[in-house]
């Protein structure tokens, strides 16, 4: 991937989710009562791509929207923090601090995908987030505005998670299923 598509890929997700979304923030943003929490991941070590990625999309949506609270995770080639199970324990504990009816939740994701789901590693570790993992975290969180964008292949897969839950609208630089 050369540096040229990362970028539009990450600036069309990030269109979509910002002209998707607008309405919510300005509903906020009138009754400033809001608190957004953005929850970054870059889930695949082996390429330097996914932090930067990870850490670029965050700052982004940080500085765009005004956060209130930025988490941001990685993996390297020799280990890392970002792990299925570390998504799950930062979405409970910084949905925790927030308020489920009217906080917004900006999680972001990238790696590799597959029709399986991403690709999750870190050093030698290698495991697989699948949509239903996924869901069923956000399921957790109790927060009724999120806003999920996957930059990876095959983020079309988390699709399901809209359509089944009525939750969150994927955003995505490839949302094509197959």
């Amino acid at each position: 991937m050369t540096f040229g598509s990362f970028i539009g890929r990450l600036s069309a997700a990030l269109i979509a989710s910002s002209l998707a979304f607008t309405p919510i923030f300005a509903v906020h943003a009138a009754e400033d009562q809001h608190k957004l929490t953005v929850v970054s991941f870059g889930l695949f070590g082996g390429q330097g791509v996914f932090r930067r990625e990870a850490t670029g999309a965050a700052e982004i949506v940080a500085n765009r929207f005004g956060a209130d609270a930025v988490v941001v995770r990685f993996n390297t080639k020799t280990g890392g923090n970002a792990t299925v199970e570390a998504l799950a324990a930062t979405l409970q504990a910084e949905t925790k601090k927030m308020n489920g009816d009217r906080d917004i939740l900006f999680l972001i994701l990238t790696s590799h995908g597959s029709q399986e789901g991403l690709a999750v590693n870190a050093g030698r570790s290698a495991e697989t987030l699948k949509p239903s993992n996924l869901a069923g975290m956000l399921k957790r969180t109790g927060i009724r505005y999120k806003i999920v964008t996957i930059s990876a292949c095959y983020s079309g897969v988390f699709i399901a998670l809209h359509l089944r839950d009525a939750g969150p609208a994927p955003t995505g630089g490839a949302l094509s299923p197959t």
